[in-house]
This record gives structure tokens, C-alpha cells and sequence, in this order.
């Protein structure tokens, strides 16, 4: 456009100035002109009108190179420096056209480097997924071995439960039978008791008759004494009273002898049922029994409560042992299940080398219009490119990036084009 404006005011400044000249030369020397040649020389009016002509063109000419001379410093109002100036920026860019057709041609050879590395790149994360993937299986071996035997022992730890639950309710049972046993042997140990205080006590009561006997006795001597002296005061007549008398006191004497025997007797029999009973008559005695009694029962009950105890510390150690062992079988689904990054990136890393293997063509496309070998028209337009790279993804993910970088809304499916499943996974 430039060049067009500069081309359009030459012109306009050459017809100006071609006009001026002719103009000059015609109004100023027309009369001198026509005299001189016409009168003096003897030429004829259209010889004399024809040399007028061709003067004020050389002339209007001259002014003209005067002038371009001094403003454009060449005689062709800058023509020549704008040709030599076209030609060099033609000649520059056709440098740069050869240069950029060059670094175009080196643009696949670049592209093949990356491609190769993401190629790498995928190999060796497969690899390391397919690594971890083997690993993992073995893991899941050994938790399913874990399982196994935790599954075992939990059976077998719930017969020992079910067998220890069994002894402990027959422990139990004969623990109200030993409680059962102490209070009737208390109830026994109170009656006996009972029985030996009772005899006893009839025993004991048997020497207050034994006393009274004796007292009865001891009166009757007296009484025998008494009558003696009196028949000895009576004479002869009195002598058979003396001798009744007599008779009564050796009575009450041998009465006497035997209420002594009688109450010896009944002292040691008094004694030997309290030697022989004296376990039983012994309070203290049966105390220390009861509380040996009640203290084993205690014991037994305490045995009891910590078996219990044992039992539900067993089952909650199986409990915390199976949930773990679920727990750990979920973290390795899961683990197992984020292993498959290495498909998702794989994925990925394809969609790029197609992007890069597109560029390659639309480069080349660029270089060979750049070098003459194709038109422009065959460049498709970038923006189609965006749009067939947008329809070859697979996952939310990426169209979401893709929109964010580009600032575009969702491009037009073409037909025939399904976004397909949001990632399809190995």
C-alpha cells in the first residue's frame, strides 16, 4: 500500500512538473519563439510549432531531473531508490523465507526428538505401573495368606471362646453349688453348735441336783447326829432310837459318797464333750472357717471374672485383627486401582505425539509455501487443527484444559466423532 501511495504521488509530481514546464516555456517564450523562427529563419508554422513542442518537453524533462535530483537524489523521483530498495527487501526476505524454510525443515527432526522422548517416557512409566503391578500381586498374596490365617484363627478362636464360654458357665455353676455348700455348712456348723451348748447345758444343770442331793444329805447327817444325842440323853429307852439314828447317818454318808462319784461324773463328761466339741463350740474357729470359705469363693469368682476378662481382650484383639485385615484388603484395591495413572498418562502422552505428528505436517505444508512447492490455500487453518486435537480426547479432563488454554468454547463435533467414555482403563 506504501509503495502504491509513493508510486501514485510520483506520477502526480511528474505530470505536475512536465505541465509547469510546458506551461513556462509556452507563456514566456512563445512570441520570441515564433518571431525568431518564423520571421528570421524562414522555417514553417507546423516545423516551428513542432520544435516549440519537443523544446518544452526536453526542457520540462530537465526541470524535472533538476528537481528529482535534488529531492530524491536519482533522476526517476525516487523510483530507482525504491527499486533497489524493493529488490533488497525482496532479496531479504526471500533470506528469510530460505532461513525459516530451514528452521522449518528442522521443526519433524525436533518433533521426532520429543515424540521419542514421550515414547520413553510411556515405556518407562508402563514399565514401573507394570512393576508396581507385580509387586502389588505379590502383596496381595501375602494378604490373602494373612486373611487366611486370620480367618483360621479366628475359627479356631471362636471354638476356644465357645469351649472356654462352656467351662465357664459350668465353673459358675459349681461356684453357686461351693456358695450353696459354705451356707449350709455355716447352718450345720450353727445347729451342732446348738446341739453341744444344749447338752451342755442339761449337763451343767444336772449338778444342781447333784448339790441338792448332797445338801439333802448333809442335813440328814446332821439331823441323825442330832437324834443320836438326844437318844443318848434318853437312856435305855432311847438306845433304839441311837441306833436308827445310827443307821440314818451311815445313810447320809454313803449318800454323800455317792452324790461326790455323781458329780465327778458329771464333770468329766461335762469336760470330755467340751474337749470333744471344742472345734465346734469355738466361735472364732467357725468364723475362720466361713471367711476360708467365703475367701476361696471369692478367689474362684475373681478366676472367673478374669477368664471373662481374657475372653473379651481375645475377641477384641480378633475383632481389631479382622478389621484390619479388611482395611488392608481396600487400601490394596485402591492402591491397585491408582496404579492405572500409567494408563490415563499414556493416554496423554499419545494425544501429544498425534498434536506433534499434526504439526509436523502443517510445518512442512508452511515450509513448502514458504519455498514455492505448494499454495497457500493447501495450509489448512490452524484453528481446524485445535478442533480435530480437541475431538481426539478421551477424558474430561483434557477437553477442560484445552478450553482454558484455548479461551474457546467446545468446538462442533464433526460427524461421525463421539467423545467416547471419560478414560478407558487397563
Amino acid at each position: 500500500m506504501e509503495i502504491r501511495n509513493k508510486s501514485r504521488r510520483r506520477k502526480t509530481l511528474l505530470a505536475s512538473v512536465t505541465a509547469a514546464g510546458a506551461f513556462v516555456v509556452v507563456y514566456f517564450a512563445n512570441a520570441g519563439y515564433h518571431d525568431l523562427l518564423l520571421n528570421k529563419v524562414g522555417l514553417s508554422q507546423a516545423l516551428v510549432d513542432a520544435l516549440g513542442a519537443f523544446a518544452a518537453v526536453l526542457v520540462s524533462f530537465e526541470v524535472h531531473q533538476l528537481l528529482s535530483i535534488a529531492r530524491y537524489r536519482d533522476a526517476s523521483y525516487g523510483a530507482e531508490n525504491a527499486l533497489r530498495h524493493a529488490r533488497e527487501a525482496a532479496e531479504a526476505r526471500a533470506a528469510v523465507a530460505t532461513e525459516v524454510s530451514r528452521s522449518l525443515d528442522d521443526v519433524p527432526h525436533l518433533n521426532s526428538i520429543l515424540v521419542g522422548q514421550l515414547n520413553a517416557v510411556t515405556e518407562q512409566t508402563e514399565a514401573a505401573a507394570l512393576g508396581m503391578v507385580q509387586r502389588l500381586q505379590g502383596v496381595d498374596s501375602v494378604v490373602q495368606d494373612l486373611d487366611g490365617v486370620v480367618q483360621s484363627f479366628s475359627r479356631e478362636s471362636s471354638e476356644i471362646v465357645a469351649a472356654a464360654n462352656s467351662r465357664a458357665a459350668r465353673n459358675q455353676r459349681t461356684l453357686e453349688d461351693l456358695q450353696a455348700y459354705i451356707h449350709r455348712r455355716l447352718a450345720n456348723v450353727g445347729e451342732e453348735q446348738e446341739h453341744v451348748m444344749s447338752a451342755l447345758a442339761e449337763a451343767k444343770s444336772l449338778s444342781q441336783f447333784v448339790n441338792l442331793v448332797r445338801e439333802i444329805s448333809g442335813q440328814t447327817n446332821l439331823l441323825a447326829l442330832n437324834a443320836a444325842i438326844e437318844a443318848a440323853r434318853a437312856g435305855d429307852a432311847g438306845r433304839g432310837f441311837a441306833v436308827v439314828a445310827d443307821e440314818v447317818r451311815k445313810l447320809a454318808g454313803q449318800t454323800d459318797q455317792a452324790v461326790v462319784k455323781i458329780n465327778e461324773g458329771i464333770d468329766r463328761v461335762i469336760k470330755t464333750i467340751e474337749s470333744k466339741f471344742s472345734a465346734q463350740l469355738d466361735q472364732s474357729i467357725s468364723n475362720a472357717e466361713e471367711s476360708a470359705l467365703h475367701t476361696v469363693a471369692e478367689q474362684f469368682n475373681e478366676v472367673s471374672q478374669s477368664y471373662a476378662e481374657l475372653l473379651d481382650h481375645e475377641n477384641r484383639i480378633l475383632g481389631v485383627f479382622r478389621e484390619s485385615s479388611a482395611r488392608l484388603a481396600d487400601m490394596f484395591m485402591e492402591t491397585m486401582a491408582s496404579v492405572q495413572f500409567q494408563d490415563v498418562t499414556r493416554q496423554q502422552i499419545g494425544h501429544v505425539i498425534d498434536a506433534l505428528q499434526r504439526l509436523d505436517q502443517h510445518v512442512q505444508k508452511l515450509s513448502d509455501c514458504l519455498t514455492g512447492k505448494a499454495a497457500a490455500s493447501d495450509i489448512p487453518a490452524m484453528t481446524e487443527q485445535i478442533d480435530r486435537l480437541f475431538e481426539s480426547y478421551v477424558m474430561e479432563r483434557e477437553r477442560d484444559e484445552h478450553l482454558r488454554r484455548s479461551g474457546r468454547s467446545a468446538p462442533v463435533a464433526s460427524p461421525g466423532s463421539q467423545n467416547g467414555p471419560a478414560v478407558e482403563l487397563f
